[in-house]
Order: structure tokens, then sequence, then C-alpha cells
């Protein structure tokens, strides 16, 4: 119809414009979004702003500002639970460190920080069962080192056992092993000659 043609465009520019004030309109209430998030983040609320991030980013997806200032929010809450911790990262108590990582973990799996962490505590958790191996063994052998001076072979012989099963390298036990079986052996010879004889 040849006099519609005005009004088409009108009705074309109209929406064009409706579309545009939607757009300002949506801009405008994310930037005050944003700006909310951004304060949660100077008062140190990096879970609650980590939530609202990711509503936005549900929203709108690959935002770049909402994607970085969620990294952000997550080192600062990792930052924020490491120092929360540091005593017992501190500490020997291993499973609960293990624990507090892979919890860490879950906020930002990428995180070298953290992987960091988990590798030096292993380290540290596998030299502390090393050293007390090592004290275990030593205080094993000289008590057992007690017991073959006092003439209790077949005792110093059974705990003897019991430390090469710890410690099957162990020379020095190996050793006294030997002698406390030919003591144990040379000794009941001796019980079962004096029984024969009586």
């Amino acid at each position: 119809m040849p006099g519609y043609r005005p009004v088409e465009n009108e009705l074309h520019k109209a929406s064009q414009l409706y579309q545009k004030q939607l757009i300002v309109e949506q801009k405008a209430f994310l930037d005050k979004y944003m700006k909310d998030i951004e304060d949660k983040i100077s008062i140190q609320n990096f879970r609650e702003a980590i939530i609202l991030l990711k509503k936005v980013l549900d929203v709108v997806p690959r935002y770049q500002r909402a994607e970085s200032m969620l990294a952000k929010a997550k080192d600062l809450l990792i930052d924020q639970e490491l120092e929360k911790e540091k005593d017992l990262l501190r500490s020997k108590k291993f499973k609960e460190i293990e624990i507090l990582l892979k919890k860490l973990l879950e906020i930002n799996p990428a995180s070298e920080k953290i992987k960091s962490i988990y590798r030096k505590a292993a380290k540290r958790e596998e030299l502390t069962l090393e050293f007390a191996k090592k004290d275990f063994t030593y205080q094993s052998y000289e008590n057992i080192l007690i017991l073959y001076q006092k003439k209790k072979y077949e005792k110093t012989i059974d705990s003897l056992y019991e430390l090469l099963s710890v410690d099957p390298d162990n020379i020095k036990a190996k050793e006294l092993l030997v002698k406390a079986e030919k003591k144990f052996d040379s000794n009941l010879t001796k019980e079962v000659i004096v029984k024969i004889g009586e």
C-alpha cells in the first residue's frame, strides 16, 4: 500500500530507538550491579561477590569485566582463607591441610598458588614421616640392645623381627639378629644337655 511506507519507516525508527533505550537502561543497571559487587570486594566479602559475579555471567556470558572481577575475587578469597588458616598450614596436621587445600581448589581449580602449597605440604609430610621412622628405628634398636645385654634373647629376636618389618635395610638390626639367634640356639642346646644329664 503506497500510503503506509512513511508509517512503516516511523515504526522501524521507533523500534530501533526503543532497543537503544533498553540497551542503555540495561547497561546502567549492569553498571550499578557491578558497582555493588566492587563494594562487596572492597569490604572483603569475596564469597558473596563470587556468587553475584556468577549470576552476572549467567545473564551476560563472556562479559569481560565480570570475568576479570571473578578471577580477582577468587584469588582474594583464597588469600583470605590461607591467611585465616596460616597456623594450620604451619602445623603437622597434614590430613586437615589436605582437606583445606582441596576445598580451596574447588574455588579455583587452576590456582598455581594452592598447587604449590599442596606440593610443599606433601614434601613436609614425607620428611616428617621419614624423621619419625628414623627416630622410631633408633629408639627401638637401643631398647632391643638392652634386651640383648640382659640375655633375653627370645624377646630380642622377636623385637628385631618387628623392627626389620618396619626398616628391612637396617644392617645393625640384621647383625644383632644373627648374634641373638646364635646365643639363643647355644643357650637352648645347653639347657637340653643339662636336662638330658639329669
